[in-house]
């Protein structure tokens, strides 16, 4: 039962949110704690973190992920590190 009303809840705020035209990007991902060798927080997502609901995959996460990959900070940067924004919704750089 809570995981229903924290769905209700969840799509609640995000309808208010799109009801008023503001554009926002959550990380969706289920972490494996244990795993996790990295905390990273974003500063503003781009047009293709917003599309895709998911922070860091753009040019600048490409950087990113080669960064920690070359030089072996992490094995995978998926299960390894999770990646947060420091706010619940932004206004995006370039809106289209």
């Amino acid at each position: 039962m809570g995981n229903f009303k924290k769905m209700t809840m969840e799509t609640e705020f995000t309808d208010k949110l799109d009801n008023l035209g503001i554009k926002y990007c959550f990380n969706e991902q289920n972490y494996d704690l244990p795993t996790l060798k990295f905390i990273i927080v974003g500063d503003n997502p781009g047009n293709i973190e917003y599309k895709e609901n998911k922070f860091f995959i753009g040019p600048s996460g490409q950087v990113l992920r080669e960064h920690f990959c070359s030089n072996e900070l992490v094995g995978n940067f998926e299960n390894e590190c999770i990646i947060y924004n420091k706010f619940l919704f932004t206004r995006p750089k370039h809106q289209n």
